[in-house]
């Protein structure tokens, strides 16, 4: 089982992949990221996003998949794996509080910045 919570702490301009588990929850904690989500059929067309994410944006992560990081400026950020069942509420409070914290937007891996 990956660890519940991993730290991405990017230089600007460095990219880095990491695999998300449908529900995980991706939190900007600094910095400037673009985010790209695993590309998704959606009506026969197939979508990759580009997603911006700056201090306090969070991103859920709707399907499994691998995501690319590209820090825009040196970026710090944490992947939230879904927990499973009663602790799912509990890591979805520790994300809601750190976006509230950091005065941050929410959005879904298929919502465009």
């Amino acid at each position: 089982m990956p660890h519940p919570i991993q730290a991405v702490s990017l230089p600007g301009g460095q990219a880095f992949q990491i695999h998300a588990a449908a529900g995980a929850r991706l939190v900007c904690l600094g910095g400037r990221a673009h985010v790209r989500p695993s590309p998704q059929w959606v009506a026969e067309h197939l979508l990759a996003p580009r997603l911006e994410l700056g201090e306090g944006d969070e991103l859920r992560i709707d399907g499994s998949g691998w995501l690319r990081i590209e820090a825009r400026e040196p970026a710090e950020l944490i992947l939230i794996a879904p927990p499973p069942g009663a602790l799912r509420l509990a890591a979805s409070a520790l994300a809601g509080a750190a976006r509230r914290l950091l005065g941050g937007k929410r959005r879904t891996a298929g919502q465009a910045a």
